[in-house]
């Protein structure tokens, strides 16, 4: 019969010790000495059975030590706000409302959540305010403003999309289509279509078209299209007015 030794001390020493199966355990502060197991010798010295280790606790003193392994830090736990639902498919004579999602599909290059969040049917004194520089609207034209929210969702092939990707145009009625790019004025908290975004990227902002004063008033509707796409290519409407 061994007889158990109790002591109360921290093992400070770091202690590399080989198993059965040859695999090196580090034990790093090794352990608070709670609880001896039996006195071992020299020649135990590193020998682990069960969760015991054969240590040198005092002067020409060994006994089983009790391991009380370090805890391994664990990372924080990401959380996601889950994804809204699509609203109805849209077309240009069944536009969806202001606020909701409308999503254009690519399985393979990722899928692009779409908000329009608001419309500012007069945006002059916004244009002017923004930038001193801005020139006014010509006669018989008029700045609007669309505030605009697009959230990435990465596809099979790809995990990036520069936003350009997107091609966001007004219709009014007159039947033609207005670009962004025709409104040369710096708009307030632009949309910054040359930026890119990754898997759960979320970008909003305005963006400024130049439209004849008959479009300005409506009825007006934005499409949203994939820029470049040849076949099967996805779109989505919104009424502005």
């Amino acid at each position: 019969m061994i007889r158990a030794v109790r002591r109360h001390f921290v093992v400070g020493a770091l202690i590399v010790v080989s198993t059965m199966c040859g695999a090196e355990i580090g034990l790093a502060q090794a352990a608070t000495e709670k609880t001896l197991g039996a006195s071992c010798t020299v020649g135990e010295w590193g020998r682990t059975p069960g969760n015991l280790v054969c240590a040198l606790v005092a002067k020409d003193k060994y006994a089983y030590v009790q391991i009380v392994p370090k805890p391994v830090p664990t990372k924080p736990a990401v959380t996601t706000a889950p994804r809204s639902a699509a609203g109805t498919k849209t077309t240009r004579k069944t536009p969806g409302p202001m606020g909701a999602m409308q999503v254009l599909k690519d399985a393979d290059n990722g899928d692009l959540d779409i908000v329009v969040d608001s419309y500012l049917a007069d945006a002059t004194k916004a244009i002017a305010k923004a930038n001193q520089f801005n020139d006014p609207a010509a006669a018989g034209q008029r700045y609007v403003l669309v505030h605009v929210t697009a959230t990435y969702h990465a596809g099979k092939v790809k995990d990036r999309m520069e936003l350009f990707a997107a091609d966001l145009t007004i219709y009014g009625s007159t039947g033609v289509e207005r670009k962004s790019y025709d409104c040369s004025a710096v708009a307030p908290e632009a949309f910054d279509t040359l930026r890119a975004l990754i898997d759960g990227g979320k970008l909003g902002g305005n963006l400024c078209f130049l439209l004849p004063t008959a479009d300005a008033v409506g009825p007006l509707v934005l499409r949203a299209a994939e820029s470049i796409c040849f076949s099967n290519c996805d779109e989505a409407w919104f009424k502005l007015q």
